[in-house]
C-alpha cells in the first residue's frame, strides 16, 4: 500500500507537540510494516530536515494560495497513485481528496477558549475542522476527552473518530548518557521548575508567573525555567517579569535541540505544567520517563494522561498554583513518590503502538473503500439534477455538497440556463465529475425535467444551485430505498441556512400525506428523493409553474403513494433576501393557491391568509399583529380572498381570529389613536 503523508503545514519548531507527533509516526511506520511504502509530501526546506530510512520524499512547489496548494496536492496524490492520504496536522488538505483520507485534530480548544485566538485563526479552525471532519474517512485525535469534544462539536458519527494516545518522542532516550556540560551556557546549577511550552495564551504562563511571584521569597534558590518559541502571549509575559523585578528568577532557553531536552528534565527539580487546555500533554510523559516529578493543572485531557502520578492544581487559580509550588518544593517524600508513580504510568504509553494503531485504521479505510467499489453495482444509482441560472457565488458549494457524499454509484447533472456570471467557469472545473449543459431554457421546472430526461438513475432528486446536502445523505437514502422496496418518495429533516452557510433554523419538516399537504408544505425540497417509477406514473414537473412546482409534485405523488419520512437531516435550503421565493412572496402564494384549486375542493385558509399577509408586507404595511392598520387590512383582504377563491365566507376558525383582531381594533379606537391612523 502507498501511503501519502501531508507535511505542507509543518513549521519546524513552531507547532509544539504536533511536530513531535508527526515525526514519531514517520519514524515508526516503516518499522511496523516493511511491505508498505511511505511518502512524505511537502517543501524542500522542511523535508530536508527529516532523515528517516525507508521514507520517500515528494517535493512540491509552495503556493501562497490555499486553493492552488490544495489543487497541487490533489494532482500529487493522483500522479503518485497513493492508496490513502493522511494529513496529521489539523486539517484535511485537499478537501476533495481523490482517495480514502484521514487527518488529525489534537483538540477543540477554540470552543472553550475562543478569546485565545484572533478572529482569522478562530474562523479558520471552525471552517476547516468542520469541512475536514465531513469529508475524511477517519478523524484521529489524541485522547478520549478530545474524541468526545469532536463528536459533540462537529456532530460526526462516533465510529469515525479514533482516539490514540501518544508518548514521549521516539528519540527521547537516545542521549541519556550525555554529560550535562553539553548544554553548558544555557543552563546553570540553580534549582528550577521547568515549563517547556511556546508562549501561546492557553499555556497559562502569566498565572504561573503570578503564583511564583507570590511565593518567590519563600522558595529561595528555586527559579522558573522556560523553553519554546515566543508567540501571542510573549510580550505580556515579559512585561510582567519586568514590572515585578523577577528577571533574575526566570530563565528563557528558547527552542531546544532534541538532545538537550532529556538532560534538562533530569537536572531540574520538577516539571510544572499549568496549561489550561491540552489535547494530550507530551511533556508530562517526557518527565515521567526522565524521573522528573510533575505538578500540573487538572483539566481537558491532562488527567487522562497523568493519572494519579502528579500533584494537581486548578490552572485558573493563582493561589492554588502557588500553594502547590510550596507543597511540591517542601515535601521531598512527595517528589520521590511522584517519580516512582511516573515511571509506572509511562509504561502505559508507546509511540510504536500509536503508529501501529494509526496504520491499522489507514489500511482499514482503504479496504472499506475497495469493498465499496466491489459492491458498487449492489447500490442503487442516484441521479441528482441541479437547475442553475446565474448562481456563481453559490453553485460550487452546491456541487461540493453532492460530490463530497462520496457515493460510488452517483450520476450528477447540472442544467444551466445560459448563465452570464462565472457559473460556466465553475462547471468546467468539475467537468470530469459531472455532466453539464448551459443553454437557454424555459425556467426552473423545464431545466429539472431536462435533467431528469438525461438521467439514468433508479433514484432521483434535484438540488437547487444555492442549496446543499448534509454529509452522508445519499447513503441514508440508498439504505432506506433498499430496505423499503415499496417506498416511492422519501424525505427527511432539513435546515435553513444563510448565504454564509450558517444555520438559521430547522425547516418545519414532519410526516405528512395528501391531506397534510393541504394546510402546509412540510417537505423540505432538498431532502426529497423518489424512484424513477414515480415519474413514469405521475409525469414530470409542471413547467408552467415558476415557484410551486415542487409542492405541486408532492401533492401529485401523495394522491397515489405514501410519503415516507426519515428522522434525519438530509439537506439545507438557503434563506436570504435575493432568493426567488423570498423576493416574490405574493406571486409564490398566488401560484400555490392555483395549485390548491387543482388538487383540493377548496383553498385552505392558511394560504389565503398567507397571500394577504405577503401583499401587505410588499406594500410596507406593518406585520405586527397589534398594529391596527395591518389588522384591518388583513381582515378585509382575507374576506375578499375567501369569497374570490372559495366562493364562500371564511370557516369558523378564521372568524375566531377576526374576533380577536376586532378586539384589538376597538381598544385602538378607545385609546383615541385612530387620528394617527386615518
Amino acid at each position: 500500500m502507498k501511503i501519502g503523508i501531508n507535511l505542507t503545514d509543518l513549521i519546524t519548531g513552531k507547532i509544539g507537540g504536533m511536530e513531535t507527533y508527526m515525526r514519531s509516526l514517520i519514524h515508526y511506520f516503516p518499522q511496523i510494516s516493511s511491505k508498505d511504502q511511505f511518502y512524505i509530501v511537502g517543501y524542500s526546506d522542511v523535508l530536508n530536515d527529516i532523515k528517516e530510512k525507508n521514507v520517500s520524499k515528494v517535493l512540491i512547489e509552495r503556493y501562497a494560495s490555499r486553493e492552488k496548494q490544495s489543487e497541487l496536492l490533489r494532482q500529487t496524490i493522483v500522479k503518485n497513485k497513493f492508496d490513502v492520504w493522511f494529513s496529521p496536522l489539523l486539517i484535511l488538505d485537499p478537501l476533495d481528496c481523490p482517495v480514502p483520507s484521514a487527518f488529525t485534530i489534537p483538540d477543540m480548544q477554540h470552543e472553550y477558549f475562543p478569546d485565545f485566538f484572533d478572529a482569522g485563526t478562530l474562523n479558520w479552525r471552525k471552517k476547516y475542522f468542520q469541512a475536514s471532519a465531513n469529508k475524511a474517512n477517519i478523524i484521529f485525535t489524541l485522547s478520549q476527552n478530545s474524541r468526545n469534544d469532536i463528536i459533540r462539536f462537529l456532530e460526526v458519527a462516533p465510529e469515525k473518530v479514533k482516539a490514540i494516545h501518544l508518548d514521549s518522542p521516539s528519540w527521547f532516550n537516545e542521549n541519556r548518557q550525555l554529560d550535562i556540560k553539553t548544554i553548558g551556557k544555557k543552563f546553570d546549577k540553580s534549582k528550577y521548575l521547568f515549563y517547556p511550552a511556546n508562549t501561546w495564551p492557553h499555556k497559562n504562563h502569566l498565572r504561573l508567573l503570578e503564583a511564583f511571584n507570590q511565593v518567590k521569597d519563600k522558595v529561595e534558590g528555586i527559579n522558573l525555567l522556560f523553553s519554546g518559541y515566543p508567540h501571542q502571549a510573549d510580550k505580556i509575559i515579559h512585561d510582567f517579569i519586568s514590572k515585578h523585578h523577577i528577571k533574575d528568577r526566570v530563565r528563557f532557553l528558547g527552542y531546544l535541540k532534541r538532545e538537550e531536552i532529556p538532560l534538562i528534565y533530569k537536572s531540574v527539580l520538577g516539571l510544572i505544567f499549568p496549561s489550561l487546555f491540552e489535547g494530550f500533554g507530551i511533556p508530562i510523559i517526557e518527565a515521567f520517563r526522565s524521573g522528573c516529578p510533575v505538578l500540573c493543572a487538572n483539566n481537558s485531557s491532562i488527567s487522562e494522561v497523568a493519572g494519579n502520578a502528579v500533584l494537581y492544581f486548578d490552572g485558573l487559580s493563582v493561589s492554588e498554583i502557588s500553594n502547590s509550588i510550596l507543597k511540591f518544593i517542601s515535601d521531598s517524600n512527595l517528589r520521590k513518590q511522584l517519580i516512582q508513580k511516573g515511571y509506572e504510568r509511562a509504561k502505559k504509553f508507546s509511540y510504536k503502538e500509536t503508529a501501529k494503531q494509526t496504520l491499522k485504521y489507514l489500511k482499514l479505510i482503504t479496504q472499506k473503500e475497495t469493498s465499496l467499489k466491489e459492491d458498487i453495482n449492489k447500490l442503487p444509482k442516484i441521479s441528482i439534477i441541479t437547475p442553475s441560472y446565474n448562481q456563481g457565488r453559490f453553485i460550487e458549494r452546491t456541487i461540493k455538497s453532492v460530490l463530497d457524499q462520496k457515493y460510488p454509484n452517483l450520476e450528477y447533472i447540472v442544467v444551466d440556463g445560459g448563465s452570464a456570471d462565472d457559473t460556466v467557469k465553475i462547471l468546467k472545473k468539475y467537468s470530469s465529475k459531472l455532466q453539464w449543459v448551459s443553454e437557454e431554457d424555459n425556467g426552473q421546472a423545464d431545466a429539472i425535467n431536462k435533467g431528469i430526461r438525461m438521467s439514468t438513475g433508479e433514484i432521483i432528486s434535484y438540488l437547487n444551485s444555492d442549496d446543499a446536502y448534509e454529509p452522508g445523505s445519499f447513503k441514508i437514502i440508498a439504505d432506506y430505498f433498499t430496505n423499503n422496496p415499496k417506498a416511492m418518495l422519501v424525505y427527511g429533516k432539513g435546515k435553513h441556512i444563510d448565504k454564509n452557510d450558517k444555520y438559521i433554523e430547522d425547516y418545519p419538516s414532519k410526516p405528512t400525506d395528501y391531506l397534510g399537504l393541504h394546510p402546509t408544505c412540510s417537505i423540505c425540497q432538498p431532502t426529497a428523493f423518489w424512484r424513477r417509477e414515480l415519474i413514469e406514473e405521475i409525469g414530470y414537473f409542471d413547467a408552467s409553474l415558476k415557484y410551486a412546482m415542487d409542492y405541486e409534485y408532492w401533492i401529485r405523488a401523495s394522491e397515489k403513494y405514501s410519503l415516507n419520512y426519515i428522522y434525519k437531516y438530509l439537506g439545507n435550503t438557503r434563506f436570504y433576501a435575493e432568493t426567488k421565493t423570498s423576493g416574490r412572496r405574493p406571486k409564490v402564494h398566488r401560484e400555490i393557491i392555483e395549485v390548491q384549486k387543482r388538487h383540493y375542493s377548496k383553498v385552505h385558509a392558511n394560504w389565503i391568509l398567507a397571500l394577504v399577509h405577503a401583499k401587505l408586507e410588499k406594500n410596507d404595511r406593518s406585520t405586527v399583529y397589534k398594529n391596527t392598520a395591518f389588522l384591518i387590512s388583513l381582515i378585509f383582504g382575507s374576506l375578499y380572498g375567501f369569497i374570490k377563491f372559495n366562493h364562500e365566507l371564511p370557516p369558523l376558525i378564521v372568524w375566531k381570529y377576526y374576533l380577536i383582531w376586532f378586539k384589538e381594533i376597538f381598544a385602538f379606537v378607545k385609546r383615541r389613536e385612530y387620528k394617527s391612523f386615518f
